[in-house]
């Protein structure tokens, strides 16, 4: 019995750390980095990104030498140039680019590297060779849809089933994914926030509330006497203001106080609980917290 051949006509989007593209739906992430993203398929790897802003002059022969050094120590790897297609060059107007091809003794590819003179960022995507179906056609769809930057002060987050949106001054310090727990961490100037994703709903919370579930995953929390808590529906949030002495994020001075505000709440139709962790030393987490869940979700 032939197995049915997935939908290739089915694209899902993935936003990580400045960069978004769309790709064929059966394309899963393999590895992730900080500014590294590899996505691979039932075969193996079909795609690899790295990026990075550059803070001087960028030259693209000087990166496809170093491209070229680090192949070489590979045994067997080459790497030529690559005249690109003029529908890739109408793809990728927007950036300064150029084309490399490379070959070893088992897989070959070929890529771009990208310059964005607005953002100041230089990317390398590069396509392992992959079966016909997965044609010239998808290579194109990719470029077409990639962008290093939003012109709206925003950027999006959206890997494996989770996409949020949050003020691109709040910057990537750890991220987590485990299998029922993701957890990605960033800062912006005084401010931290915490994502939190954890599944599936319907076991874990099994024997216990959403306020116990939130308790137990995150300890702080237990600290009754601390927090005001207030439950409705499917949502619990926390809040706590304390002296900075004994904050939770202690980079404050000592006049200051900081405020811990978080939201947990049930995505009942998908089965998932997502969670909203905001530190700050004022009052305005309300708002930011009101924001930031409306548009933080989860794909079935």
């Amino acid at each position: 019995m032939v197995a049915p051949r997935k939908n290739t006509d089915i694209w899902k989007e993935t936003a990580w750390n400045g960069v978004r593209f769309k790709t064929p739906a059966d394309w899963d992430l393999g590895r992730i980095g900080t500014r590294y993203l590899m996505l691979e398929d039932e075969a193996g790897p079909v795609l690899e990104l790295k990026w990075a802003h550059i803070k001087g002059t960028f030259s693209h022969p000087k990166h496809l030498h170093r491209l070229f050094k680090s192949f070489r120590r590979q045994s067997g790897i080459r790497i030529d140039e690559f005249h690109l297609p003029s529908a890739w060059k109408k793809n990728l107007k927007k950036y300064d680019a150029s084309g490399f091809l490379w070959s070893g003794k088992t897989v070959k590819g070929k890529g771009v590297t990208l310059y964005c003179p607005h953002c100041r960022h230089a990317t390398l995507i590069q396509f392992y060779d992959f079966p016909v179906r997965k044609s010239e056609d998808v290579c194109l769809k990719i470029l077409s849809s990639f962008r290093d930057h939003r012109p709206d002060n925003e950027a999006v987050w959206a890997v494996y089933d989770i996409r949020a949106v949050i003020p691109d001054t709040y910057e990537l310090k750890y991220h987590r994914f485990e299998p029922g727990r993701f957890e990605l961490s960033f800062t912006s100037d005084r401010r931290k926030l915490t994502l939190y994703r954890w599944g599936p709903a319907a076991v874990v919370l099994s024997d216990r509330t959403l306020e116990q579930f939130a308790k137990m995953m995150i300890p702080i929390l237990q600290g009754e006497d601390r927090f005001h808590i207030r439950t409705g529906g499917n949502r619990v949030d926390f809040e706590s203001q304390e002296p900075a002495g004994k904050s939770l994020f202690r980079v404050f001075s000592k006049r200051r106080q900081t405020v811990m505000k978080m939201r947990v709440w049930h995505e009942e139709a998908k089965n998932k609980i997502l969670g909203i962790r905001l530190e700050e030393d004022s009052s305005a987490g309300t708002v930011m917290l009101d924001m930031l869940s409306k548009r933080y979700e989860t794909f079935s």
